[in-house]
């Protein structure tokens, strides 16, 4: 049983697939929820650089680098049943399947496709509370 308080937590939903041209929308309305965070952050890193043209002092042109995008879920507290969902991954060698996530707040949401799961903590307190820390490479943010 999941306590929600409600304005505090994020929603998070999963969709399987890479999920790019569904768009956000897709995520939202036909993926799976699968539980709330206290806190989610993101970044979208761009690399960008000044170009400097040879002999040239000032910067000649701004050049983008590479594209990434990375998730940080802080207090998941996964749904029944959901859990698998994360432990199955956590435990897969090889090609790990890639999936969208989103996630709802009160007044926004942000979808990400595909996602691959990176660093997953759990942690069970004496309490019968059970939360995760999940980082997540993605490859878009939509």
């Amino acid at each position: 049983m999941v306590t929600v308080q409600v304005g505090k937590d994020i929603t998070i939903y999963y969709a399987s697939g890479t999920n790019y041209h569904g768009l956000a929308a897709h995520i939202f309305g036909s993926g799976t929820r699968i539980g709330f965070v206290s806190n989610m952050s993101y970044s979208i890193e761009q690399n960008v650089e000044v170009y400097h043209a040879p002999g040239r002092r000032y910067g000649w042109g701004i050049k983008g680098g590479a594209h990434d995008v990375s998730v940080h879920l802080d207090g998941l507290w996964v749904a029944t049943g959901a859990l698998a969902l994360f432990t199955t991954e956590a435990n897969k060698t090889g090609a790990l399947t890639a999936f969208a996530l989103g996630a709802s707040g009160t007044d926004q949401g942000i979808a990400f496709s595909g996602c691959r799961l990176g660093t997953y903590d759990g942690e069970f307190t004496a309490d019968g509370w059970a939360t995760e820390v999940v980082d997540i490479p993605a490859l878009v943010a939509l």
